[in-house]
């Protein structure tokens, strides 16, 4: 054996015990999380079952001690008896002698004594049976404790040493899947939201998608009168919000954003009924309403208020719909075409929010019925990476960094209480995946790409090459995986049918760096509940609202 043969063997073993994927066979066989029948704690003795006389090298004699260091964290420590150890090493040396017939000076080839090589080759010698005997620990400790690693374990193969004598003992840390009972989940109650979109709703939809072709004017009232605002108008306005002991919390000047039924106040709650509330108001008036927290967005405590002073009321110009311009700008040839379009697309938007509705409602009744920890390490990593994705977007939406920073602790809240909810959303649902014995296939997952190109207006081909690039297959693969699990709930769901009425809602961003760390703090443990937006209010103008999130 040649000290590169060791080199080679110790870098599999550091591979192997580094691969990021959860569900490899390294990450498998190093550490998961214990199952419930599976010990929490204290020594488990792994006695050798197969022998040599099969052709298979015996199975270690192994000691595995796996107690709870934390929320989701195991700590596991495995001793590996000597006498294995030994035999290995014994066998390592004897097929040097007998294959390599190493050189020692003042010795023929082969002719050396036995104890000579053994003091000339120890260290490669054992460095290569510490590879062989880790790597086959690892692979019988996920055999035998039935373990699902989140994440690798901090285990550097690197910083091993096998000892010349006594048992070979490793340990590592290692974040584990959250144990809990699934509470019954057949029979729930849901609510679903149905309708049938008049010619009216219809119209309306349809104008309301060319206001974003359209142009933002002064608006004029009858016969020069000043004009007062209606719903669908867009106001200029000072915005301030208040607590319940009068300490002003936001002050934004000259916020224009469209007037709709409600108001979300983001990151404090909502203004129901706002339509109504400024509706025949003119500028200069000061309306004040209260703020209700939402799941969304849950700081407004009893009592917290909105005041508003409309400084100029505004209406969108819209583009004459001709033949020429449908032609040019929207790619359909009439306006008949383009109300059959949004009249398609209302359907298909009603649909996806009776999905959102039910996968709301099933998580929302299922999450308050059972408890566990999420653990610690892979809340920050989703937490983090949420936040990210959250800049960037604000990025392409032309936010400055300035911007950026005056709301990073509120993003960094949300992305915290996204983060939470989103994780103990994921654990439930694989929970009830695997209760219900749910696969995806290869095929399933090419299906959703079709339509995942159908639905983007690109060729599969390209759509696939995307997946493929930006590695995307095993986020398909857990989305279709919760789909499927969150239909096998559902199938057995008691449905109550209620009239769902459209209603606009318009979301202003009103969040200033004056919060307190006390005020961030009181809901970074909340989660959120994912919650969507009206259906209808997806084709309001992009330059009619402030969006955010």
């Amino acid at each position: 054996m040649l000290p590169d043969d060791a080199q080679r063997q110790q870098g599999e073993a550091s591979e192997a015990v580094s691969n990021d994927a959860p569900g490899d066979a390294a990450s498998v066989a190093v550490a998961e999380a214990g199952t419930a029948d599976s010990p929490a704690s204290g020594p488990t003795e792994m006695a050798p079952s197969v022998g040599k006389d099969d052709g298979v090298p015996p199975r270690l004699q192994q000691t595995v001690e796996i107690t709870d260091v934390g929320p989701c964290k195991k700590h596991v420590k495995v001793i590996v008896d000597r006498a294995q150890i030994d035999q290995r090493m014994d066998e390592k040396i004897s097929k040097l002698m007998l294959e390599e017939r190493p050189a020692v000076r003042g010795f023929r080839p082969g002719k050396a004594p036995r104890k000579l090589v053994e003091r000339m080759y120890r260290d490669q010698v054992a460095e290569e049976v510490k590879n062989e005997v880790l790597m086959a620990s690892l692979e019988q400790l996920a055999e035998e404790q039935k373990l699902a690693p989140l994440s690798p374990p901090n285990l550097d193969p690197y910083a091993l040493t096998l000892p010349s004598e006594g048992p070979f003992i490793y340990e590592f840390d290692v974040e584990v899947r959250p144990e809990f009972e699934l509470p019954e989940y057949k029979g729930l109650k849901i609510r679903r939201p149905v309708h049938t979109f008049t010619p009216a709703e219809i119209e309306k939809e349809a104008k309301a998608f060319l206001e974003r072709y359209g142009q933002i004017v002064p608006k004029e009232g009858p016969a020069g009168s000043e004009p007062v605002v209606e719903l669908g108008d867009h106001i200029s306005a000072t915005v301030e919000v208040f607590a319940p002991d009068g300490k002003e919390l936001a002050h934004l000047e000259a916020q224009v954003f469209k007037v709709q039924e409600r108001l979300l106040l983001r990151p404090f709650g909502v203004v129901e009924d706002f339509g109504k509330l400024i509706g025949g108001r003119r500028a200069g008036d000061v309306i004040e309403a209260e703020i209700k927290p939402t799941d969304r967005f849950p700081l407004a405590k009893p009592g917290t208020r909105l005041r508003l002073k409309i400084q100029e009321v505004k209406t969108v110009r819209l583009p004459e719909p001709t033949p020429e311009f449908l032609a040019s700008t929207i790619g359909v040839h009439s306006y008949q075409e383009l109300l059959d379009i949004i009249q398609n697309l209302l359907q298909e938007r009603l649909e996806q929010y009776q999905q959102q509705e039910a996968r709301r409602q099933v998580l929302e009744q299922l999450l308050q019925s059972v408890r566990f920890d999420i653990p610690e390490d892979l809340l920050e990593r989703q937490t983090r990476r949420l936040l990210q994705r959250r800049i960037l977007e604000l990025h392409q939406e032309g936010k400055s960094e300035q911007e950026i920073r005056a709301q990073l602790r509120q993003l960094r809240r949300e992305a915290a209480l996204t983060a939470h909810h989103e994780l103990r959303s994921y654990f439930l649902l694989q929970k009830i995946a695997e209760v219900e014995k749910i696969e995806i296939s290869d095929e399933d997952i090419d299906q959703e790409i079709q339509r995942l190109a159908r639905t983007q207006g690109i060729s599969y081909r390209k759509m696939k090459a995307r997946v493929e690039k930006e590695d995307l297959t095993e986020a398909i693969a857990n989305i279709l995986l919760e789909r499927k699990a969150l239909e096998a709930v559902l199938r057995h769901a008691q449905f109550e049918d209620y009239e769902w009425h459209m209603t606009g809602v318009t979301e202003q961003l009103v969040t200033e760096e004056g919060e307190t760390e006390q005020e961030a703090s009181e809901t970074a443990g909340q989660a959120a509940d994912g919650g969507t937006s009206n259906p209808a209010s997806a084709s309001s103008a992009p330059s009619s609202q402030t969006s955010a999130g």
